[in-house]
Parts: structure tokens; C-alpha cells; sequence
């Protein structure tokens, strides 16, 4: 969240990427950096432990909200 919000703050598009266990955590997150309403891609947990296809799959469900986040959509 911190390096997306950063990236943002130079007008690059920045994308966090978190799980739903840790959501919340990253709205307060941007909320206390002064990013308020900061979108981020929201997965579904765990991720540490997945192996390879498993991981691959979590991306391309996130891959959707990634696109409209650095696009500026919705």
C-alpha cells in the first residue's frame, strides 16, 4: 500500500494488491498516509502459501480490478 500511494504521488499509476483479511487494515493504511479512498485490488486469502497455478489463478481474478484501478475506471 505505502509504495503504491508513493508511485501515485509522482503520477505514475500505482496498484496495491492485498488480501481480504487485510482490507481493512489497508484502507487505515491510506487513510493515515492521507490517501483516503485509495483503491487497491482485493484477493481472496491466503496467497504465501499457494503454489504456482494456484497463485496464477489469484492474479488473474485480481486482473480486473487492477485494469480498472490504473485506468481510472469505475
Amino acid at each position: 500500500m505505502h509504495d503504491a500511494i508513493q508511485v501515485e504521488g509522482h503520477d505514475i499509476p500505482g496498484v496495491a494488491i492485498c488480501t481480504e483479511p487485510f482490507s481493512y487494515g489497508a484502507a487505515q493504511l491510506a487513510k493515515m498516509r492521507g490517501a483516503e479512498g485509495f483503491r487497491f485490488a482485493v484477493v481472496e486469502h491466503p496467497l504465501g502459501s499457494l503454489g504456482d497455478d494456484d497463485l496464477w489463478h489469484r492474479a488473474e481474478a485480481a486482473l480486473p480490478q487492477v485494469v480498472d484501478i490504473a485506468t481510472g475506471s469505475r
